[in-house]
């Protein structure tokens, strides 16, 4: 019978010459399924956090019908959460009708996960501004409805112009963490198009939600997010980062996010590496399924432990680690014992 799971490693060479100096060696570790891995889907609880600052219902304008603005003075360069963006003032009534919004394709998504989520799932959907609000508290995916009366609702939810992401991750956290299930993938989605005010806080409980169990994706959309934050929030989860600079590309993006959570076989994939003798871990980086440093990994009596997310179909993860060999006469040693630990 086959093994649910390989560890394949390659080296960067073969040998090192024999010196009286440490070298430096390449070590790329690869999971690959194998063929008798399980492929029955594992339910989901979903906790959706949307940005509703004023900036998500601004309407998106052609090249032609912003110049046109320009040129009758009824745009002006303004600071919004430290960035400068563009704010519209005396346009002529009925000028933007039509044209889509964030807020818009925003709303298209979330009707999309209506198709594929399952009564065996779980979701909740918390939006954000100057404050955070939960508009449909942690439930059945057999209710469904809320989501779609929540969606309906989102234009007529005020809360404010400022970004404070951290107060919508907060609720977030909390809707997670009550339908929070061992036989669950536990997963929070943000969606935003600006600057967070309180950025720190963010990374605060992206670290949080990991060692709950909880995994954070993060789309950003537009032209003008803190990219960094964003990628930040995703790596030190164990989510995905999307930048999604067209709008029309976020449904197709959280669709993408979604199928990938359904998707998932094994959970919480752990490396766990006993080095050699002398063998120092100078540094480690994720390179599948995105790159990521993962800087100084902590050693305890020659011991690491590296996690590595969840496995998702087509997604197997890799790292590639950077050791310093001792000085050793010629022959054949070890460099490390490894052990692959998993849900």
């Amino acid at each position: 019978m086959s093994s649910q799971l390989y560890l394949d490693h390659y080296l960067n060479s073969g040998y090192v010459p024999v010196t009286n100096q440490p070298r430096l060696v390449y070590v790329l570790l690869e999971v690959r399924p194998g063929e008798e891995l399980p492929t029955i889907p594992v339910p989901v609880n979903l906790g959706i956090v949307a940005d509703k600052s004023e900036s998500m219902c601004i309407p998106i304008l052609t090249d032609e019908q912003f110049e046109e603005l320009a040129r009758m003075g009824a745009v002006q360069e303004v600071m919004v959460d430290g960035i400068p963006v563009w704010r519209f003032e005396g346009v002529p009534p009925g000028f933007a009708e039509g044209c889509p919004r964030n807020i818009d394709f925003v709303k298209s998504a979330l009707r999309s996960a209506l198709e594929q989520l399952s009564p065996d799932d779980r979701f909740a959907l918390v939006a954000f501004a100057g404050k955070a609000v939960t508009l449909v508290p942690n439930q059945s995916g057999a209710n469904k409805v809320r989501l779609l009366e929540a969606i309906d609702q989102l234009d007529d939810v005020q809360l404010g112009d400022e970004t404070y992401m951290a107060k919508g991750m907060g609720l977030g956290y909390e809707e997670v963490q009550r339908g929070s299930s061992p036989s669950m993938v536990n997963r929070m989605i943000v969606l935003t198009d600006g600057f967070a005010m309180d950025a720190s806080q963010c990374e605060n409980l992206a670290r949080q939600s990991a060692e709950a169990g909880i995994r954070v994706s993060t789309m950003g959309l537009g032209v003008e997010f803190n990219e960094e934050l964003l990628i930040s929030i995703a790596d030190n989860s164990g989510g995905h980062a999307y930048l999604i600079y067209e709008a029309q590309d976020i449904p197709r993006a959280f669709a993408q996010e979604l199928e990938g959570m359904q998707s998932i076989a094994l959970c919480n994939l752990e490396l766990k590496m006993r080095l050699a003798s002398g063998v120092e871990l100078r540094r480690a980086h994720k390179v599948k399924p995105v790159i990521y440093d993962l800087g100084q990994v902590p050693v305890y009596d020659r011991s690491v432990n590296i996690p590595l997310g969840d496995l998702e179909k087509d997604a197997s993860p890799a790292v590639l680690l950077e050791l310093i060999v001792p000085p050793r006469s010629a022959g054949s040693y070890r460099l490390a014992h490894t052990v692959l630990a998993y849900d």
